[in-house]
C-alpha cells in the first residue's frame, strides 16, 4: 500500500423507491449487467484506483458479493453494510478506507455512466486540492417559463 493509494467508495444502499421497481435500482438490469456492476466496472477499469469498497443495503450484502465476484472485479476490497441514510453510510465507508490511501472518490452506484475522464480529472485535482466535486452541464434544452406561462426562453 502506497501514500498514493486511490479508493473508491461506491455508495449502493439507497431502496430506489423512486423507480417504483421491486427492487433497488442499483439491482437493476441495464445492458445486462446491474447498475452496481456498471459503476464499480469505472473504477476498477481506472488505473489511478487502487481498491474499491462497496457499501450495500445491510440485507443485500451476500448478493453484492456475489455480484461483484461473478463480474471478477480485481479491485474490490469489501463489501459491507451500510448505515440507514447515506451520510451513514459514507461516514462508514470513510471508516473502512486505509489511513494511508492519499484519495478517496465517494460514487453512487444509480449513476453507472461516470465516464474515465471524470475519475481522472477528479484524481488530478485532488493533486492541488482537498477535495472536489463533480458537476456535468445538462445536455438537454433548457427552458424558462414566463411568470404568466405563455412564453418559453431558452435558458
Amino acid at each position: 500500500m502506497t501514500a498514493q493509494q486511490a479508493v473508491a467508495i461506491v455508495l449502493a444502499g439507497g431502496e430506489g423507491t423512486r423507480v417504483g421497481a421491486d427492487r433497488p435500482k442499483q439491482l437493476l438490469r441495464v445492458g445486462g449487467k446491474t447498475l452496481l456492476e456498471h459503476s464499480v466496472a469505472a473504477f476498477e477499469a481506472s488505473p489511478g484506483i487502487d481498491e474499491i469498497v462497496v457499501m450495500m443495503t445491510p440485507d443485500l450484502v451476500p448478493e453484492a458479493e456475489e455480484i461483484v465476484a461473478r463480474a471478477g472485479f480485481e479491485k474490490v476490497r469489501m463489501v459491507a453494510a451500510g448505515g440507514a441514510t447515506r451520510r451513514e453510510t459514507t461516514y462508514a465507508a470513510l471508516r473502512l478506507v486505509p489511513r494511508s490511501a492519499r484519495n478517496v472518490l465517494v460514487h453512487d452506484a444509480a449513476r453507472p455512466l461516470v465516464s474515465q475522464q471524470i475519475v481522472q480529472r477528479c484524481l488530478a485535482a485532488l493533486m492541488d486540492h482537498e477535495a472536489v466535486s463533480v458537476a456535468v452541464a445538462p445536455t438537454d434544452t433548457v427552458y424558462r417559463v414566463s411568470p404568466a406561462g405563455d412564453m418559453l426562453h431558452e435558458v
